[in-house]
């Protein structure tokens, strides 16, 4: 069985690191798999090295003419002038490169797996099973604007199957769209804990000592990052000692805002902004506590990889995934979104409490084992194979 993976570009997010697991685990049920990435973003690929050890890249529109604009759009970047060019030249020339390409890339493939569930316009005519992955919280994809949300029901509709990546998402899924409850389905995010040990060890942090960390990406609009730094500020000020450091991995728009918020709330000694690393692990598994600070998720794999490497975690009660990751609070300790004073008061329990520690830490590794890569990527396999097993809806 040959499955295309279709993806609408290929970045460093949590989609894409599950995304990078199935490639590299589907193997081992007899699936061939091909990666489609409709938009090639030459500056921003840096998993393309890794995709192409194990599964074949097709790209739909792979002009760096059609999409650095784009790009850089996602940056934050662009001038008025090259707005207006973006939008009212490249991207329909995009979308029509699309249209006239897309069925080639996978005309030699058996199962479409449209993977961040954007490429509905393009998949109306194929007559293959389809399915699309949905990695948010239903209820707060589009910022709840209920026209689109509404739009979102329809294009999910044209689906063979709709995976929800949690529980608590296809909940939300069934009660907003109940007509899609037959196609729903519930996959989680699979992890590989032996993969993530062997990349603990793969080096060692530069910031010696105890510390604190956070990975995500630098985007307000999603993350939280602000209300960590509040939080944080206000365990320094608590602290009757020198409170260890906080540590964030990862970049994104709003990482020149967040570094001007440290600035003014007199963290610069403290705070370590790192930017992107492609292997977190060894700071992951050496901190003290992870914290993800976020306004809405989907199921937040980093997370899940916190939990497999012993490290306890604090993560705010967002719909959807940190609750049923974290086991209503048995694995890791949840607080309200935005709320400094409790995230705070969760930063100083954990650091220094052992017990409390110790019990997170043997919650943390319980719970991570029902993300395993070889039961989730099975579960995924079975859903193609049932499947190609009736018609297609087209």
């Amino acid at each position: 069985m040959r499955i295309a993976f279709l993806i609408s570009r290929l970045l460093v997010g949590g989609i894409d690191t599950s995304l990078l697991r199935y490639l590299t685990s589907v193997g081992q049920f007899g699936v061939e798999p091909v990666l489609v990435v409709r938009e090639r973003y030459a500056h921003s690929e840096v998993y393309a090295p890794k995709v192409r050890e194990v599964a074949e890249m097709r790209y739909v529109v792979s002009s760096n003419f059609l999409t650095s604009l784009c790009e850089k759009k996602r940056q934050r970047k662009l001038n008025v002038f090259e707005t207006l060019a973006e939008e009212a030249i490249l991207r329909p020339l995009r979308r029509l490169t699309t249209r006239l390409c897309l069925r080639k890339s996978i005309a030699d493939c058996d199962v479409v797996v449209d993977f961040d569930s954007t490429s509905y316009s393009f998949l109306g005519k194929v007559n293959k099973p389809k399915i699309a992955f949905f990695h948010f919280s239903v209820n707060s994809y589009h910022r709840g604007n209920e026209k689109k949300l509404a739009r979102l029901g329809r294009s999910l509709d044209s689906y063979d199957s709709v995976v929800c990546v949690s529980n608590a998402m296809m909940a939300e899924a069934q009660q907003r769209y109940p007509h899609l409850a037959p196609k729903l389905k519930t996959i989680f995010n699979p992890i590989d804990a032996t993969e993530l040990q062997t990349l603990s060890r793969a080096y060692t942090p530069v910031v010696s000592g105890d510390f604190i960390v956070s990975v995500c990406r630098l985007d307000e609009s999603q993350k939280d990052v602000a209300s960590l730094l509040r939080a944080y500020k206000d365990v320094q000020r608590s602290s009757d000692r020198s409170f260890m450091p906080l540590v964030i991995i990862g970049n994104g728009p709003d990482e020149a805002k967040l570094k001007a918020q440290v600035a003014a709330l007199k963290l610069d000694a403290k705070v370590r902004f790192l930017g992107f690393l492609d292997n977190p692990m060894p700071y992951i598994a050496r901190a003290k506590a992870f914290v993800l600070s976020t306004k809405f998720e989907g199921l937040p794999t980093v997370l899940l990889e916190a939990q497999s490497l012993g490290t306890p975690v604090i993560a705010s009660d967002a719909p959807t995934g940190p609750r049923e990751i974290l086991e209503d609070g048995k694995a890791g300790v949840l607080v309200p979104v935005g709320d400094n004073d409790a995230l705070a008061d969760a930063i100083i329990r954990v650091t220094s409490d052992d017990d409390l520690r110790n019990s997170l830490v043997i919650g943390g590794l319980a719970s991570a084992e029902r993300f395993s890569a070889e039961n989730v990527v099975r579960q995924f396999v079975d859903l193609c194979n049932s499947l190609l097993s009736k018609p297609s809806n087209d």
